[in-house]
């Protein structure tokens, strides 16, 4: 695995991942640093603190899968609550141009006017209302209110947020949130010959140059109050399906530590699930058809035997993600959003030594709560 990454004048991130495996191909994936859960945002400068419409990234994705499908291009947007991602392939000798145009069509172009702004809005509203019929994905969503507590994300909120929100305020997140120190770029196959340089001089000079560049996202206003106590909803749903969330509140770990410490538990709950990234308070969640008994001590105690058997899946859970483009692209971006050394991680993972692992879980482990939701068959 030979790894570039570099952080320009502009702030904005590219790495690079030279992989074999993908053939003739690259698989890119964007972050920007804002989700439907983004409520404030700050100024670098001066820490003043502004309110900005959350339900704006919901219209943003809309927006990009729009100019995805102009483009021909091939892809997927997802909005999280910390994070908007993007998805898509190409050969190498269309990469470039691809990028060039996808950025020239995101950050140079704007919507047309409130007319457009109301079609997009509309469109974001009946994909939202479509998703949350799901009993799923609207257990995933009641999840996510635990787990973005301190942010005070709630369904309600997010709805009224998306009902509510005007052409001015979607305008006045663009202008604080879309600027190169919010972006990320990952480009992972066939990537000899492309340097950090190429990809930011495909960059539209107003989006580096953006004055609102200043800004940056936080997921936790000053002003919030933090839960101690644990969660748990249920309501009548499509399907009968279980959604948990551990939540950690880490003390003052550096991010490696706290990644690998996510990455044992997730193996240790021994059932699929993922890690969501939130500074020091980062989450695990995972869904099961049935009731789940969580272990708060999962990681406490253990001896050499059950170190080396997390260890092994530790290494399975890596390496299955490393063969998925879009699962590999995904923690890459994530982890270095919260300035994680990702790379160094999958190279030198096999090297974790048993006494500095656990000495590390017992000497730092972290407040654990449990959020469940229950979604109940009608």
């Amino acid at each position: 695995m030979e790894i570039e990454a570099a952080e320009n004048k502009s702030t904005a991130l590219v790495a690079f991942n030279e992989n074999e495996q993908r053939g003739e191909k690259i698989y890119c994936t964007m972050l920007f640093k804002f989700g439907f859960a983004s409520s404030c945002a700050i100024s670098l400068s001066n820490d003043r603190e502004v309110l900005i419409n959350s339900a704006a990234a919901l219209l943003f994705t809309e927006y990009v899968l729009d100019v995805l499908q102009q483009q021909a291009i091939d892809g997927k947007c997802f909005a999280q609550t910390s994070a908007v991602t993007i998805h898509f392939d190409s050969l190498h000798s269309n990469m470039l141009p691809n990028l060039e145009n996808l950025f020239n069509a995101l950050f140079l172009k704007k919507i047309d006017g409130k007319e457009g702004f109301e079609v997009l809005k509309e469109k974001a509203l009946k994909i939202f209302s479509n998703r949350c019929a799901n009993a799923k994905y609207k257990a995933y969503l009641k999840t996510l209110e635990f787990c973005a507590y301190e942010s005070q994300f709630s369904i309600e909120g997010l709805t009224k947020s998306l009902e509510e929100i005007t052409f001015e305020e979607y305008l006045f997140f663009g202008e604080k949130m879309l600027h190169s120190g919010n972006l990320i770029v990952f480009l992972d196959g066939k990537t000899e010959g492309l340097s950090q340089t190429a990809i930011l001089d495909l960059l539209p000079a107003n989006f580096t140059n953006n004055v609102g560049k200043d800004w940056s996202v936080v997921s936790v206003p000053s002003i919030a109050a933090i839960s101690n106590d644990g969660y748990f909803a249920e309501f009548f749903g499509s399907e009968e399906v279980y959604s948990f969330a551990l939540k950690f509140y880490f003390g003052e770990v550096s991010p490696d530590d706290m990644f690998i410490f996510l990455l044992f538990a997730s193996v240790a709950l021994d059932t699929p699930a993922t890690i969501m990234f939130d500074g020091h308070t980062p989450s695990i969640m995972f869904f099961t058809r049935e009731e789940y008994k969580v272990d708060l001590d999962l990681l406490r105690n253990l001896d050499e035997e059950r170190f080396e058997s997390l260890k092994f899946g530790c290494e399975m859970l890596l390496s299955a993600t490393l063969n998925d483009p879009q699962g590999f692209g995904d923690i890459v971006v994530q982890a270095l959003s919260q300035e994680v050394s990702i790379f160094d991680i999958f190279a030198g993972f096999a090297s974790a030594g048993f006494e500095d692992v656990v000495g590390f879980i017992e000497d730092e482990y972290p407040l654990i709560r449990v959020g469940e939701v229950h979604a109940k068959s009608v």
